[in-house]
C-alpha cells in the first residue's frame, strides 16, 4: 500500500499528505497527518493522484513555490 503527499519545495519538509482527492479545499483534501492519508494499490496510482490535484492548482509556480509530488511505501513507514 502507498499513500501520497507534497511538500511546497524541495527544501521543505513539511509534508500534506492527500486523504481525499476529490476535496476542493485545503482541509478536505490533504492533512499533515499520515494516518489520514488515502491508501493506493502502488506507486504509480498514488503518484497519479497527487499529481491530478497539483497539476488543477498549477503546482504553486507564484511566490516562488514549486509543489513537489511524492509517494511513500506503507511498509517503509513501518520500519521507522
Amino acid at each position: 500500500m502507498f499513500i501520497a503527499y507534497y511538500t511546497f519545495k524541495p527544501t521543505h519538509r513539511e509534508r500534506h499528505y492527500l486523504v481525499n482527492p476529490r476535496g476542493r479545499k485545503y482541509e478536505t483534501t490533504f492533512s499533515r497527518d499520515p494516518a489520514q492519508a488515502a491508501r493506493y494499490k502502488t506507486d504509480a496510482e498514488a503518484r497519479a493522484a497527487i499529481n491530478k490535484i497539483l497539476d488543477r492548482g498549477d503546482r504553486g509556480r507564484a511566490d516562488g513555490y514549486c509543489f513537489t509530488g511524492y509517494a511513500e511505501s506503507l511498509e517503509g513507514l513501518a520500519n521507522d
